[in-house]
């Protein structure tokens, strides 16, 4: 096996969230499993609705996962608060930075670059620099 990858996405001012809901489709049809860590209530709600509406044709079963005991089905996509794999998912999708032991377990990470102020894109930029470069490939794109 090679090389767990980590994409580093840019995006448009406005462009995160539905980039983050294409890379969750794109995943979700390939059958794999995923992850999308957010930073707070408000944000996991809105993914929650968001993946039901982005696309009038799309359909992407999914949870959100707001409650570290919560017991949830055998879900593909699972929105979470929490650095827990609890579905054992192979794809991680980053709306705020997450742990290097965490995102070990995974087999692609998709990171974005925030460019909303110039605090998160420098942010955006130490992350890139600091993730280790023998365990992960790094892709820009």
């Amino acid at each position: 096996m090679g090389k767990k990858k980590i994409v580093f996405i840019e995006t448009k001012e406005l462009g995160k969230e539905k980039t983050l809901a294409e890379n969750t489709e794109k995943y979700y049809s390939m059958g794999e499993k995923v992850i999308i860590l957010t930073s707070s209530a408000e944000r996991g709600e809105f993914f929650d609705n968001y993946l039901w509406t982005f696309k009038q044709l799309s359909f992407i079963p999914h949870v959100f996962v707001n409650e570290v005991a919560q017991k949830i089905n055998d879900e593909p996509v699972i929105i979470t608060l929490f650095e827990d794999n609890i579905i054992n998912a192979g794809v991680l999708i980053l709306d705020r930075p997450a742990s290097e032991d965490f995102i070990k377990q995974f087999q692609v990470i998709i990171d974005f670059v925030d460019r909303t102020n110039e605090q998160t894109l420098k942010d955006s930029r130490k992350r890139y620099k600091e993730y280790n470069r023998d365990l992960f490939e790094i892709i820009y794109s």
